[in-house]
């Protein structure tokens, strides 16, 4: 794992070192951000803040065309207190951040009614599936939404808790979820998948599943798809939104190329793109199947119960505004 990491540091920096020169924003460099506990182990899928603001990456990752000077990195997860650290970034260079995590003391949420097979998801984490329907997960505040097979999550599908030791903070699944029939076109619930990124494949795995509560964009593309390449731009204008931040995920799916073109997409073929949202691999992982993807790009629009609500070829900007706002709007 770590000569495959430092392997594919080098060659991203090899590979992005024009993208970093040629930023319109200014000399820019890069951050390699790990978070492990106190006995040395990997603590994978922190949420990722970069002065407070949140990213689509997890830890480990690497930040690139961060603009040089201090940073203020923050990592979320359910189950560790947040952890910050300044950082200095320098020009066309990439800092190492190796942070500590300690973890919660745990407090129990009690799912009542829950279908088996019901994770509770904090913060995009799964945190436990029924049964038993008592988890326990660290206290504090968290942001919780419900998962099951085969079931949408109604409106809100998602509530802050609060977890405290010593009691039991519950959540009425039984009543939050409703059997909806699994399909490609508007209505139906989304497929899931379970896929990995562009970036670290041996550790960063994204579920659909995760996000329910967010408003979604499932974008099907491949590496010389010209038509997909046009909206992109269109796509992370949408994604880096700050009136969107936390409501919102975006998942950009390349269900043909290998793994060794589609890796190079977003760091060599079009750095000048700026992608931010997750790119995710789904050669032979039946995924384009089940949304029965004949054209490229195909855009699934998913609403916060996980129904996909709106179902598009190509897209453009004002139409993906104004799919995210109605359904933001339908949320109480």
């Amino acid at each position: 794992m770590l000569n495959y990491t430092i392997a594919f540091l080098a060659l991203v920096g090899l590979l992005a070192g024009c993208k970093i020169e040629e930023s319109d924003q200014g000399p820019t460099g890069a951050a390699y951000v790990a978070l492990n506990d106190s006995v040395g182990q990997p603590v994978e899928r922190a949420q990722i803040y970069v002065d407070n603001v949140l990213t689509s990456q997890r830890t480990p990752s690497l930040l690139q065309g961060l603009n040089t000077g201090a940073h203020l990195i923050t990592l979320v997860r359910p189950d560790i207190y947040d952890v910050t650290d300044t950082i200095e970034v320098l020009f066309h260079d990439t800092t190492d951040v190796p942070l500590v995590a300690a973890y919660r003391p745990l407090g129990a949420v009690e799912l009542t009614d829950a279908p088996e097979g019901t994770t509770l998801i904090l913060n995009t984490v799964p945190s436990g599936t029924t049964p038993p329907n008592v988890l326990f997960v660290g206290i504090g505040d968290h942001l919780a939404s419900l998962y099951a097979p085969g079931y949408a999550t109604d409106l809100p599908a998602q509530w802050t808790i609060t977890v405290t030791q010593g009691d039991t903070a519950r959540l009425p699944a039984g009543s939050s979820l409703t059997a909806l029939p699994v399909g490609n076109q508007p209505g139906g619930l989304a497929p899931t998948f379970d896929l990995v990124d562009d970036r670290y494949p041996d550790s960063s795995r994204y579920r659909l599943q995760d996000y329910r509560g967010r408003v979604i964009l499932v974008t099907f593309f491949f590496v010389n798809c010209a038509p997909c390449l046009a909206e992109m731009p269109a796509i992370q204008s949408v994604y880096s939104d700050p009136a969107f931040a936390g409501r919102i995920e975006f998942f950009g799916i390349d269900p043909n190329d290998a793994y060794s073109e589609f890796r190079l997409f977003r760091i060599a073929y079009h750095p000048e793109l700026g992608l931010q949202f997750p790119l995710l691999y789904a050669q032979n992982q039946g995924v384009k199947e089940a949304y029965d993807v004949v054209p490229f790009p195909t855009n699934f629009v998913i609403d916060q119960t996980g129904t996909i609500r709106y179902r598009w070829g190509g897209l453009d900007e004002t139409m993906l505004r104004e799919a995210i706002n109605t359904l933001l709007a339908e949320s109480p």
